[in-house]
């Protein structure tokens, strides 16, 4: 037995945005495609043409699902590494970004860019149009943004963004961190224009390890590493098959799934209304600071209860049954305030206080209620 780490089976899980457990009749169907998951892709003989017939089909029906028109894809081991695939392989001298993205469009920015500029965020999260506008200008290679931000769920207007980018700079290239949209929030690729857009599996109840990284077949985009030239020499090296067609099919299984979206819409808003009952040690109504938008991805809801840490609150809650994030896992272990947080406008403290709850297919109203109950006997545990 090489996994001996026992987990709880009866916890309530509420951290989806970080991983999301496999669909249920995934996991049943993985054992049949791991019997033949072995197999080169890239093999001339006949198994291995059988295999590639089947990542091209389920290629093939993931452009599909999305609708998105002249498009490209190319597989990859999540959303980290479609990211710097982006950023990094159109060789951009100028781009600009955000402070609230993911630390993976930060640092690639940084680590490529001779000239990294950072758009301003309003206090909602949103880009600040105005100064988006006045850092735009023909000289800018590339904006990168992320579509639907991981801690705070809240939602840039994209169409407003390409609107800018075609009166401003009309030749920059357009990518879009999609890792917190896909199947929850729709993307205008067609309509935004957008260049290029970093999926992945594992936020969408599909395996880990899995992306994927959409574009315009137009573009010229450099490799990170060189190898046997696989999937048009951006990316090579051997493919995950058992990994790309169970991604594949959770994005079928879940676009445009109306009982998938309700859900989370009734438990955010189920949630919402429970930490308004939540006293002090006195009886009196907790402080609260509600981080997430109303008009925010119902699949996250992030919110603060200053003077408390909530790495604190995390840990008395994970031994209580209940697993959610103080934050992004993609920053776990900083000691600093969320640089998402601080750059719309919070404090440290609430900052430090702020716990995110993230929804998947599995939950239930009563995984709110017992949230709720745990995290007020935390608050007087505290």
């Amino acid at each position: 037995m090489f996994f001996t780490q026992k987990f709880n089976d009866t916890a309530v899980y509420l951290d989806n945005a970080a991983s999301s457990p496999l669909l249920e009749d995934l996991r049943n169907q993985l054992s049949d495609i791991w019997a033949y998951a072995y197999i080169n892709p890239s093999s001339g003989h006949k198994h291995g043409q059988l295999l590639k017939r089947e990542l091209d089909s389920a290629k093939a029906q993931f452009l599909d699902t999305l609708q998105f028109n002249d498009a490209e894809l190319i597989w990859t081991s999540g959303g980290t590494e479609s990211n710097n695939i982006a950023i990094k392989g159109l060789n951009c001298k100028k781009i600009l970004s955000t402070k609230i993205d993911h630390p993976s469009i930060i640092k690639s920015v940084e680590d490529v860019a001779a000239d990294c500029v950072f758009v301003n965020v309003l206090a909602n999260g949103q880009l600040d149009l105005v100064d988006l506008e006045q850092k735009l200008d023909n000289t800018v290679d590339l904006l990168t943004v992320g579509l639907v931000n991981g801690e705070t769920g809240n939602i840039q207007n994209l169409l407003d963004i390409r609107r800018l980018l075609d009166s401003k700079a009309p030749n920059c290239h357009f990518h879009v961190d999609a890792v917190q949209a896909l199947t929850k929030t729709p993307i205008p690729w067609n309509e935004a224009k957008i260049d290029l857009c970093s999926f992945s599996a594992h936020k969408v109840h599909g395996p880990g390890a899995v992306g994927a990284l959409v574009f315009r077949p137009s573009l010229e985009i450099d490799p990170l590493f060189s190898g046997g030239g696989q999937q048009n020499n951006i990316r090579s090296g051997s493919f995950d098959p058992a990994g790309i067609l169970a991604f594949s099919y959770a994005v079928q299984s879940l676009m445009g799934n109306d009982q998938f979206i309700a859900n989370a819409r009734e438990l955010n808003a189920a949630l919402r209304e429970r930490l308004a009952d939540l006293k002090d040690s006195q009886g009196a109504p907790l402080k609260l600071v509600m981080i997430s938008e109303p008009s925010a991805s119902p699949f996250i809801l992030a919110f603060s209860l200053p003077g408390f840490q909530a790495a604190v609150l995390m840990r008395i809650l994970g031994e209580s049954g209940v697993m959610i994030s103080a934050g992004s896992a993609c920053s776990a272990g900083s000691k600093a305030p969320s640089a998402s947080l601080t750059a719309m406008g919070y404090s440290a403290e609430v900052a430090f206080g702020t716990l995110r709850a993230s929804f998947g297919i599995q939950n239930s109203h009563a995984d709110i209620e017992r949230f709720i109950d745990a995290l007020q006997a935390a608050v007087l545990a505290y």
